[in-house]
């Protein structure tokens, strides 16, 4: 049975490992991505400091006692009345069984309750799937009044 919870501190090992998976899988669409013999130690040192703050939400999903999927949703109340929603993974073999569905109402859900009145996520020109999955919910690109510029070094 499918379950999704808000992470406890118990669940963050668990979470960074199933990060680290997405982290590789967003690397076959981003080439800025590093993949490298200590990401996996980085990312979970980078959400144990995250779990400490109060903006940021985790998201588990469990199948049974099997971790299958992972959420960070960001919520900057008071300062904008937007959340992000910044990785959503689903294992690969969990996919297309309407996990990622369950996943988008209960941010909504969450969202909302905050009074949060838009929702935003990124997703790479490349990933046609996701730009497919998040727009079947409602999701559209947005003009921007600004322009990501980037130096490279």
């Amino acid at each position: 049975m499918i379950n999704i919870n808000i992470a406890k501190k118990s669940d963050l090992k668990e979470f960074a490992k199933l990060r680290f998976l997405a982290h590789k899988y967003s690397a076959k669409f981003d080439k800025d991505i590093i993949i490298s013999a200590d990401t996996q130690q980085k990312l979970a040192r980078l959400t144990e400091k995250e779990f400490e703050d109060p903006r940021i939400t985790y998201l588990i999903v469990k199948d049974g006692q099997e971790l299958v999927g992972i959420v960070i949703l960001s919520l900057a109340k008071g300062i904008d009345k937007s959340a992000f929603l910044g990785e959503l993974f689903i294992k690969e073999k969990y996919r297309h069984k309407g996990i990622g569905k369950k996943l988008i109402e209960e941010i909504i859900r969450i969202v909302n309750k905050e009074g949060i009145n838009s929702l935003r996520v990124t997703v790479s020109s490349s990933n046609k799937e996701a730009q497919n999955f998040y727009s079947n919910f409602g999701f559209h690109r947005k003009k921007r009044r600004y322009v990501l510029l980037e130096k490279r070094l």
